[in-house]
């Protein structure tokens, strides 16, 4: 159920849930951070240091939190077909069977820290807000903190307020920032999500929600509406400044860019018919850099000739039913079935960088996305 009567209550409570969590990074990098989880103090202090910085460009994505839950199920679907298990939704009530638990963690422990990071946004540094009424249940809870974390807090009432992914150079960082509903009002607090080129905690399924996350934000045809933040943004920023002692970042007023399932390529002008008038354009606008992906199937066996082709021209070729992890997530995300035993696939990956395209005397207006 929606707990927001229009989008605007929604963008409001995302804003705000960007602004605990700025709130929070920046009171642990004043301050010290204090390491859990086997880090150390001086650990943890660095990362809110980096997650401080990253807040302070990041652009701002909104995630429904029935969307994320939807995410989720799906994810548990591929990962319980990776592990070779029956999918059934979670139930307390009928918990997995211990053979099939025993699959899964295995799963979670050998594949999931490694598992690719997802493809890279135009944009160095992105926050996906889910807003802040998103109660986790504590199940989920549980794999975050576990329940050992969650009995020392008093057993709050968890929210999932956001994760932030951020890069630096080529190396990239996601973090996971929640809230808790404690007698003394709510806090946020930060946790590291990929680091050191690893998943943390692969069994909260952050690995394959967020590449479809960022998959569907890649994919889709880009509407764009103007968006600046409105009073109730910057209420919420002074009351949480106070709080700092610092006045908090606020998403810059931007074009949030809508995502409707519709096709990317336009349909063609009918042969013959009247040439369109030039149109012309108020401003320059994003390209966005975008991973391309062509992909190769047959059955085999596999001609040499072709074989010979495709790998001078890059292709990774596979043969019968296994392949690469980060060409399995390819497939998986252009909704291409794998190989069968008796196919062959080819799969070539490169990047195109992101640009500004426009008439370079008119003004340049960036662009974000939003509604997953």
């Amino acid at each position: 159920m929606n707990p927001y009567k229009t989008e605007k209550a929604f963008v409001d409570d995302a804003v705000k849930a960007f602004l605990m969590g700025s709130e929070s990074a920046f009171a642990q990098a004043r301050d010290g951070g204090a390491g859990i989880d086997g880090i150390s103090n001086e650990t943890a202090t660095d990362q809110a240091r980096r997650i401080w910085s990253a807040l302070q460009r990041a652009r701002l994505f909104t995630v429904h939190p029935e969307r994320w839950l939807d995410l989720y199920k799906r994810a548990d679907r591929y990962t319980h077909d990776l592990a070779g298990i029956e999918w059934t939704p979670y139930s307390p009530e009928t918990p997995p069977d211990q053979a099939s638990a025993d699959k899964l963690t295995a799963l979670y422990m050998e594949d999931g820290p490694k598992w690719p990071f997802p493809d890279r946004l135009p944009f160095d540094s992105v926050f996906f807000s889910y807003g802040c009424k998103h109660v986790l249940p504590e199940m989920y809870a549980e794999l975050r903190l576990t329940r050992a974390g969650l009995a020392k807090l008093g057993n709050p009432k968890c929210r999932l307020l956001g994760q932030l992914l951020a890069w630096e150079g080529d190396t990239p960082f996601a973090w996971t920032v929640m809230g808790f509903d404690m007698p003394t009002g709510a806090f946020a607090g930060w946790s590291a999500t990929y680091r050191d080129g690893e998943w943390y905690q692969p069994a909260t399924l952050d690995p394959w929600v967020l590449t479809m996350i960022v998959d569907q934000i890649n994919q889709h045809k880009r509407i764009i509406q103007p968006y600046a933040p409105t009073f109730a943004n910057r209420l919420d920023r002074k009351n949480l400044s106070k709080q700092a002692k610092q006045l908090l970042p606020l998403p810059a007023p931007f074009y949030m860019v809508g995502l409707k399932d519709e096709l990317v390529t336009p349909p063609r002008r009918p042969l013959g018919g009247a040439p369109r008038a030039p149109r012309e354009h108020s401003h320059r606008w994003d390209v966005r850099g975008h991973e391309c992906v062509r992909i190769e199937r047959g059955e085999l066996p596999m001609c040499d000739k072709v074989r010979t082709q495709l790998r001078r021209r890059g292709y990774k070729i596979y043969e019968g039913m296994s392949v690469a992890g980060d060409d399995a997530m390819r497939l998986l995300k252009r909704g291409v079935r794998a190989p069968g035993p008796r196919e062959w696939v080819a799969v070539l990956s490169y990047w195109r960088d992101a640009h500004i395209k426009g008439d370079p005397r008119l003004p340049y207006v960036p662009a974000a996305r939003t509604g997953v």
